[in-house]
């Protein structure tokens, strides 16, 4: 990570009301801060307006449909969740370091509105909601992913330089 890219997590950060250490935890747990990562989710099933976008933007529909099932950029945002956010333009410009942390920072607070408590964002960051292990409280489905990000979120925040 530069500090261009930390200028753009304080930036959206303060925009959105985030903690920027959390953001940055999301961004090193979900890209390592390469912001051209790109990754398929063969699981995804949500699709936002498919047909819609791959007309306006003169892209084929099979290729609209996978773009919006992988994850993009620095935060891992999905295709089809930055369209629902407003991402109009070419799905890939998310790997673009100033795309991707705008539309990953409006989901991100958006969740963090729904769940205040933060375990759950990250959980529902990562699937889609705070989903739980069946007959337990406390863990999650994605427990590492849970513990990861929160690992990476108290380094950052005891040292904040980084």
């Amino acid at each position: 990570m530069n500090d261009d890219l930390l200028a753009l997590v304080d930036r959206y950060s303060a925009q959105f009301s985030l903690d920027k250490n959390l953001v940055k935890a999301i961004c090193k747990t979900e890209s390592g801060w390469i912001s051209y990562r790109t990754k398929y989710e063969k699981n995804w099933n949500y699709l936002y307006l498919p047909l819609r976008y791959s007309q306006a933007l003169g892209i084929d529909l099979a290729t609209e449909c996978m773009m919006q099932s992988c994850s993009w950029g620095l935060m891992q945002i999905m295709g089809s969740v930055a369209r629902e956010q407003g991402l109009d333009d070419y799905i890939p410009k998310l790997c673009l370091p100033e795309v991707g942390l705008l539309y990953g920072c409006k989901k991100l607070a958006i969740l963090s509105n729904k769940f205040k408590n933060m375990s759950d964002t990250v959980s529902a960051y990562n699937q889609g909601g705070a989903y739980r292990v069946s007959d337990s409280k406390s863990e999650y489905k994605n427990q590492a992913y849970v513990a990861t990000v929160l690992s990476n979120y108290a380094l950052y925040k005891n040292n904040d330089h980084v």
